[in-house]
């Protein structure tokens, strides 16, 4: 798949979310406070306000549902190049041998034994470690770039598992294992950092999602552009971070990029 196939896919994907979501807010056009009294606008008003509590969640469910969706096209297109491991860049061969780091942790369960001298301890230590540098050895000169993914949410192994709740620290882990850099977080929202803005925005969906009723008044209309502001730098930031390291071949080691 070239680069602006998977621009498209991504426009594609991206747009009736976005329409899905103007539809709903468009209905806060519907109540209607003309020639209306006191009394009647601020029932309006309030009216508005639960309203935004649901555009709140559906907001946070296009904004994980377009994060994955982007992240597993880009894992698969990648997986797709059956790339060496030599060539690629460090992150993506770690992240393509989590299942050979995960057996060595898995050796180190065999030290615990409190009836094994010390020697045995060490003999076997040894034996294991001598054994993942034999294997990694050869799987960076003979393997290719194969990142474990999984459309289940809730595979721990997946490079794209995003926990229950996609926060910013969640983000962060994500691109790092992916090898794109953080800096593109570096944002500012409404004069706060995008970590503060996140969090607050995911902290709303929680509190609204499991029933909690600190917030049943509702979600004023500046907290909801708040969180709106949120989704529309980080959809807009995916779609180009994503285009330009397959453009310009960013999951290659420097030398290997011509």
């Amino acid at each position: 798949m070239t680069p602006d196939e998977v621009r498209f896919q991504l426009e594609q994907n991206l747009e009736w979310r976005l329409e899905e979501i103007a539809f709903l807010t468009a209905q806060l056009n519907t109540f209607d406070q003309s020639n209306s009294s006191d009394d009647e606008r601020r029932r309006v008003e309030n009216d508005k306000n639960r309203f935004r509590k649901a555009l709140v969640l559906m907001l946070y469910a296009h904004f994980e549902g377009f994060f994955r969706f982007s992240f597993s096209l880009y894992v698969n297109v990648l997986n797709d190049k059956q790339i060496n491991l030599s060539k690629a860049i460090d992150e993506l061969v770690a992240s393509s041998l989590y299942d050979v780091f995960g057996k060595y942790d898995g050796f180190k369960k065999e030290f615990v034994n409190p009836e094994s001298d010390e020697v045995n301890k060490a003999n076997k230590r040894l034996k294991n470690r001598i054994s993942l540098i034999q294997e990694l050895n050869k799987l960076h000169q003979e393997g290719i770039v194969k990142l474990p993914i999984s459309d289940r949410h809730n595979d721990t192994g997946s490079v794209i598992y995003t926990k229950s709740n996609l926060n910013f620290d969640v983000i962060e882990k994500i691109l790092h294992r992916l090898g794109f850099s953080t800096d593109i977080l570096q944002l500012e929202i409404d004069g706060k950092k995008l970590k503060d803005v996140l969090n607050e925005f995911l902290g709303r969906r929680n509190t609204i999602a499991h029933g909690d009723g600190r917030f049943r008044e509702g979600i004023d209309e500046r907290e909801y552009n708040k969180f709106k502001e949120v989704f529309d730098k980080i959809t807009n930031m995916i779609s180009i971070v994503i285009t330009q390291a397959l453009s310009e071949k960013r999951y290659l080691k420097e030398e290997f990029r011509n």
